[in-house]
């Protein structure tokens, strides 16, 4: 059998294991709706430059669904390389994952500083408590959730 058909036939078997995944994970659960311009405002508030919410329409996920979407997904698993699998390798390849499973989720990629070593890249989540929008910080390489207010951010992505 030939190299290149036995790449398309990985690459399937990964398509049909991806679907089944997303299949037999809980259903997120969504609190609320929320347009760009609101998202753009509370976001903007926090950034030193502006956002980029790339669509006009986002659904804000429930903190505890997407704990529990955390604990089932594998990424946090993965080794640590530093330049080649690292802290923004884990936050975008977390976004896509949670994109996937909840397409319109307020959920996106920061990159800010880290006192301890410069730069650093992460996920935030909007969660809406008693009727107040709030930013949640998700570290991708752990799955933990802090809190927002302590964060010096460059740029946002959602």
């Amino acid at each position: 059998m030939k190299n290149e058909t036995k790449i398309k036939i990985i690459i399937s078997l990964e398509k049909i294991l991806k679907e089944l995944k997303l299949k037999y994970l809980p259903k997120p659960k969504f609190t609320s709706d929320i347009e760009y311009k609101e998202l753009s405002k509370l976001l903007k508030s926090n950034s030193r430059y502006a956002p980029l919410v790339l669509d006009r329409n986002y659904k804000i996920l429930t903190q505890e669904s997407l704990a529990e979407f955390l604990r089932l997904n594998d990424i946090s698993e993965e080794t640590y390389i530093k330049e080649e699998n690292d802290c923004d390798n884990f936050a975008f390849k977390t976004w896509l994952a949670i994109r996937e499973w909840a397409t319109q989720a307020s959920v996106g990629v920061v990159i800010g500083d880290n006192p301890k070593e410069g730069k650093h890249a992460w996920n935030i989540l909007i969660v809406d408590t008693d009727g107040t929008l709030e930013l949640i910080s998700i570290e991708p390489q752990t799955d933990m959730f802090s809190d927002f207010s302590d964060k010096k951010i460059d740029r946002v992505i959602l």
